[in-house]
């Protein structure tokens, strides 16, 4: 059986940030925390607090394929009474008004944010930073804007806690090594995977360790999601993911049926490939599977003597499901 774990953390060094990637988004960040500070001072507004989120402090961030990264970000309102009851629109606009014409980019259109892009500069391609917007009330209570959802209550800082405390090295790899799978291989609308924080928590919630075996996790830990997300949502005979913290919402309650099919499907496909690289004696063709299940990053180590025969015959293509999955 070949052992590809050296592969997979060669692979996940091929997912890092640049150095010059991560200057730029730090370098934006304090320069947008700084103008909106400044705005709500102008404004005779308390300041805001903010604080950092998502997959950057956690240090679960790769570098996409389509090479747009980005850094979200939290700006919480404190300016509000309690018995106020502000909109999610004026609160997105007060921070919106703040950041308008700071880059050349118009802002994006995003519910869950406000989002300020940035242009390619050199060789540093085009980047965004995702500034979400919350409201605290004098308890300490935080509350997410959403424009379509509303106010939602929330905690960041709880679910970093709850992800450190719950992490081991090995399952933090693996967060990354199903974002990277994903990238790979998503697709739109109802063939669209869940997103980073999705499965952030099930990598987590179902995490199948290998000592010194990334790629024996993998395809364990993915056959794992797959029998309970079966089990929560077509069988009827499991718990539902839930966020592990406020609000403790079901993760894939929007999901239609047919999507949460298909991504299943896509799941399902991961683990028939992966044990398929793991059963071969071939190192070479265990590679060239991985290769076709992540895509070109990640980089075949032992090279075949005619190379253009190896790529005909093991291209890296996106892997479908077979026609009976599901």
């Amino acid at each position: 059986m070949a052992n590809t774990h050296t592969e997979f953390l060669t692979y996940l060094g091929e997912l890092n940030l640049t150095p010059t990637q991560e200057e730029r988004l730090q370098t934006a960040r304090d320069a947008l925390i700084t103008k909106i500070k400044n705005h709500f001072k102008d404004e005779g507004l308390i300041q805001p607090d903010d604080e950092s989120q998502g997959s950057y402090i956690l240090g679960t961030q790769n570098r996409p394929i389509n090479e747009d990264f980005d850094l979200d970000h939290g700006i919480y309102l404190k300016h509000y009474k309690d018995s106020e009851t502000p909109s999610v629109a004026d609160a997105q606009n007060l921070v919106k008004d703040a950041v308008r014409g700071h880059t050349s980019q118009q802002l994006g259109e995003k519910d869950a944010c406000v989002r300020v892009r940035y242009a390619k500069q050199g060789d540093t391609p085009t980047h965004h930073i995702d500034l979400a917007v919350y409201r605290v009330k004098s308890d300490g209570t935080k509350f997410y804007a959403h424009a379509k959802d509303d106010w939602q209550p929330s905690d960041q800082t709880g679910f970093k806690k709850w992800y450190r405390d719950n992490k081991t090295e090995q399952m933090h790899r693996l967060v990354r090594y199903f974002k990277g799978w994903a990238d790979n291989n998503n697709g739109e609308g109802d063939k669209k995977l869940p997103s980073g924080f999705h499965l952030t928590v099930l990598a987590i919630y179902c995490a199948k360790p290998a000592k010194d075996r990334d790629d024996q996790t993998l395809v364990d830990t993915a056959a794992e999601i797959v029998s309970r997300l079966k089990r929560a949502y077509q069988l009827g005979t499991g718990e539902k993911i839930r966020r592990p913290v406020t609000p403790g919402e079901d993760l894939f309650k929007n999901y239609p049926a047919v999507r949460l099919s298909a991504c299943i499907e896509k799941f399902e496909a991961l683990v028939a490939e992966g044990r398929k690289a793991l059963q071969t004696a071939d190192s070479l063709k265990a590679q060239q599977i991985w290769q076709a299940i992540f895509g070109r990053r990640f980089n075949i180590i032992e090279k075949p003597k005619n190379q253009s025969e190896s790529c005909d015959k093991f291209p890296p293509v996106i892997i479908a499901p077979s026609r009976g999955a599901g």
